[in-house]
């Protein structure tokens, strides 16, 4: 077997033989799994990145008041943790994310409800433009929404969106990666229409928008479009089904199913990336087991660049969107359905219904040194009764962890005294004209 071939194996890249093992993680396996790759992003961003003390440390509340951590269930049986801190990025942190975009997938759904309960409908409508492997991530995602802005600024832009009655629109901004033409930032926007239009004015309207953001594309900069996928507009589906109600059902499920491929060819999510990044760093550690050889270190060699490679483009990735909203209601949208306006980290500190349990200090320690998050999370929701002797035990192994490496640590700086002892020169003796027979100490 090649290193090449071994290192796939390790990593999972057959997707056969993964899609049969699992065809569809449980909530117990997704929530440890975006733990897991909540540990691996912290690692691959570093200390200097929010993401790193994301469940980790006390929230602001929680220190003022003095509080220590616990456990809370919401009013659908979900527990999660509070008086601990949240990073709320909904971009690079997994945990975070799934609990953002479940909110803002309500929020969406609920407004198209209301729509389509007033007689209207709603249309996908997509954005993207040709780039190449190597482009700068940063500036082609600024170029992108500069030259969405100045497109919709277009008296033109405005009297088409006039004709087809439309009301306001949501932007969800996406990114992937390709190696043979690089990030492919893109945006999906559902269109809140009062009816549904006529079919003559909606086969037009896809090239009347193409014609707009082609020129956008060039007065900012940025690749042409395709006239295949430079601008998609969609209503229904070969099932009926209406087009936008398909895309917003399956918006940020990859992190609730959470072994879902949902890439095409070889394109990967920036969540896929990270999956891969977690994978490789497992196969890394399972090589510590191999006989000491060339093929084992060809092995190794091969699986540090796929680790290499993957946290490179997080890091690209994580430094882009920093502060961008992934989310965008266009004006007075929001307020005529109702919907509450929320920030990202509003809803991911959100309070919940009942509380459960209180955490003592060494109880959050010992969860945070095991990485036992998602375990106690488990039992808080299906046997609450057996939490704390489940805390105590995770103490108990918190405590044999620590325990050898503190005594370690002890040994060490002990031989390390000993050794300075023995390199020092003995004292010099006191030659006795000098000593004070009087007062020896004087």
């Amino acid at each position: 077997m090649t290193a090449d071939m071994a290192a796939n194996a390790a990593l999972g890249k057959n997707t056969k033989s993964a899609a049969a093992l699992s065809p569809q993680a449980t909530e117990k396996a997704a929530r440890s799994t975006r733990y897991a790759l909540l540990n691996t992003m912290s690692a691959v961003l570093g200390r200097e990145h929010r993401v790193s003390v994301c469940q980790r440390v006390k929230n602001y509340s929680a220190q003022q008041a003095g509080t220590s951590p616990g456990i809370s269930v919401n009013a659908a049986g979900r527990a999660h943790f509070h008086g601990v801190g949240s990073c709320g990025d909904v971009w690079a942190c997994p945990v975070c994310s799934h609990r953002i975009s479940g909110e803002r997938r309500a929020e969406v759904v609920e407004a198209m409800r209301q729509n389509r309960d007033a007689g209207g409908v709603c249309l996908l409508v997509t954005w993207t433009f040709s780039h190449h492997a190597g482009d700068d991530l940063g500036a082609n995602i600024r170029g992108f929404c500069k030259a969405l802005s100045w497109m919709k600024s277009l008296r033109h832009y405005k009297q088409i969106m006039s004709d087809i009655e439309k009301i306001g629109e949501i932007r969800a901004l996406e990114i992937t990666h390709r190696w043979a033409n690089g990030w492919h930032p893109h945006a999906h926007e559902v269109w809140y229409l009062k009816s549904a239009p006529a079919a003559k004015k909606l086969a037009g309207l896809q090239s009347e928008l193409f014609a707009l953001w082609a020129k956008a594309c060039r007065k900012h900069e940025i690749g042409a479009p395709t006239a295949e996928r430079g601008v998609t507009v969609e209503y229904r589906e070969a099932d009926g089904g209406e087009a936008a109600g398909a895309y917003v059902a399956k918006w940020g499920m990859e992190l609730t199913f959470a072994n879902r491929k949902t890439g095409k060819l070889d394109s990967r999510s920036p969540w896929q990336i990270l999956k891969d990044c977690h994978a490789a760093r497992q196969a890394w550690k399972s090589t510590g087991s191999l006989p000491d050889g060339p093929e084992r270190q060809e092995l190794r060699a091969s699986i540090k660049k796929r680790i290499q490679r993957d946290a490179d483009l997080l890091r690209e990735y994580a430094a882009a969107v920093k502060g961008r909203a992934q989310l965008f209601w266009s004006r007075g949208l929001k307020d005529q359905y109702g919907i509450a306006d929320m920030a990202d980290a509003e809803i991911a500190d959100k309070p919940e219904i009942v509380r459960i349990a209180t955490l003592s200090p060494d109880h959050w320690a010992a969860i945070c040194n095991t990485r036992s998050h998602a375990d106690v999370l488990h039992v808080a929701e299906t046997d609450p009764m057996y939490l704390g002797e489940m805390l105590d035990g995770i103490l108990e192994r918190a405590r044999a962890r620590t325990a050898p490496t503190r005594r370690a640590k002890t040994h060490q700086k002990v031989r390390a005294y000993v050794r300075q002892c023995l390199d020092m020169e003995p004292p010099k003796p006191i030659p006795a004209a000098e000593f004070n027979t009087t007062n020896p100490w004087g």
